[in-house]
């Protein structure tokens, strides 16, 4: 009984005499410098990048594009979904034949602005 209480004793202190250390931190050298980059073009060497109008009305313009792209192919898939999943219903053959035409026309469409849009933005960032 007397070596437990004297073990409870030791290891109370050690836990008391390890709660009074003190973590010091070293303080920084100089004033820390914060380099942001800019998310519309910036790199580590130029963290500005180019910020002109018409390289962000570009880049805007692609990235709706490709929104458009993508739903466009859903649609495309949908269509095909219908028609597949017809069971020789007519009236759903040509529900789904009707959507597939219209999503070929609106790829057709949209790589053709895509084009376009790409053409007359190379004009204008041309130096």
């Amino acid at each position: 009984m007397k070596k437990c209480l004297i073990i409870i004793i030791l290891l109370a202190v050690s836990f008391l005499a390890g709660s009074f250390v003190v973590a010091v931190e070293a303080e920084p050298a100089g004033p820390e410098v914060v380099k942001l980059i800019n998310p519309l073009g910036g790199s580590e060497d130029n963290p500005t990048g180019r910020v002109d109008m018409p390289l962000i009305l570009g880049g805007i313009i692609k990235y709706v594009l490709g929104i458009l792209g993508g739903l466009t192919l859903l649609v495309f898939v949908a269509g095909g979904f219908m028609w597949l999943t017809s069971a020789g219903n007519d009236e759903q053959v040509k529900k789904g034949s009707q959507t597939m035409f219209w999503a070929v026309i609106g790829i057709f469409i949209i790589f053709s602005s895509y084009a376009i849009l790409n053409l007359v933005i190379a004009g204008l960032t041309a130096d």
